[in-house]
């Protein structure tokens, strides 16, 4: 059996979880609040990418239906495996928030000015358009309170 198609990201534990959530609380009836993707759309690598921390820097709210924070990995802000799109959490997405059809999965897609469901892809973009309130940062360390994993598809 061939290496499954899926995401690489550092997934939290539910103690790592538990410190975020008194922090941030979800304002959208839907909790995501899992992990943090690394890279998209990939094969299962042999050897998992190495990273040692997330800080949490801040938190968006979109009135559209979208909480997501805003983090760096290992000091970098911006993920260069994901269209230059700032590393982020999903936090909770409102079950019936339309955002414009603007925040393509791929920068370089038109944008067709129809509205669709909020989802979890759209937290980069919102980010970098909007921007995010700054907050005391919240250190998470490899390990104790992510793990790095490839998800399938």
């Amino acid at each position: 059996m061939g290496k499954q198609r899926g995401y690489i990201a550092a997934v939290f534990t539910e103690q790592a979880r538990d410190r975020l959530f008194a922090q941030f609380a979800p304002v959208f009836d839907t909790v995501i609040a899992h992990h943090t993707t690394l890279q998209n759309n990939v094969d299962e690598p042999d050897v998992m990418p190495q990273i040692n921390e997330i800080r949490v820097i801040g938190v968006t709210t979109d009135q559209r239906g979208l909480q997501a924070l805003a983090v760096e990995v290992d000091n970098v802000r911006y993920n260069p495996f994901m269209g230059g799109n700032p590393y982020h959490i999903t936090w909770s997405l409102s079950s019936g928030g339309l955002v414009p059809d603007y925040m393509p999965d791929a920068p370089s897609e038109i944008p067709s000015g129809d509205l669709v469901p909020v989802r979890a892809k759209h937290s980069g973009p919102i980010i970098k358009q909007s921007g995010f309130v700054s907050t005391e940062p919240v250190v998470l360390q490899a390990g104790k309170d992510f793990k790095v994993r490839h998800i399938p598809r």
